[in-house]
């Protein structure tokens, strides 16, 4: 069921060309990110939650919030009109969030959880190691 991702991914790059050239680039910038942004948020989520340790199972969720915030704020400018059907930025995000959600795999979580616990961790002992 990866291709309905798929089919998001080049309906979203679609409208995301068409906003830029049609309305302006503000509004194909918008739509990329907006897109981006709730993608990574429900992989986020799932991975964290089904596939995540402990600490992956509570920050996750609060990640995805954020993720989803930011989303819900970037979507405000474009709106997208497929066929006789019109939907707000936020629609759009929201479908793309669902659908990263239910279509998420183990081998996407793998990737996601893995840049969890490599760069990040090794970034934070960085920050906290003692001076000398």
């Amino acid at each position: 069921m990866v291709w309905l991702l798929n089919l998001y991914v080049i309906m979203s790059v679609v409208v995301s060309v068409s906003a830029a050239f049609h309305v302006g680039v503000a509004a194909g910038v918008y739509a990329v990110l907006t897109i981006a942004v709730a993608l990574i948020a429900g992989g986020v989520l799932k991975a964290t939650l089904f596939w995540g340790n402990t600490v992956q199972k509570i920050g996750g969720p609060v990640v995805a919030a954020l993720l989803v915030i930011l989303a819900y704020w970037l979507s405000g400018g474009f709106s997208v009109g497929l066929f006789s059907y019109r939907f707000t930025g936020a629609e759009w995000g929201a479908i793309g969030f669902v659908i990263a959600f239910l279509w998420a795999n183990r081998r996407i979580a793998a990737r996601v959880l893995g840049l969890a616990t490599g760069s990040g961790l090794s970034f934070y002992a960085f920050l906290t190691r003692p001076p000398g």
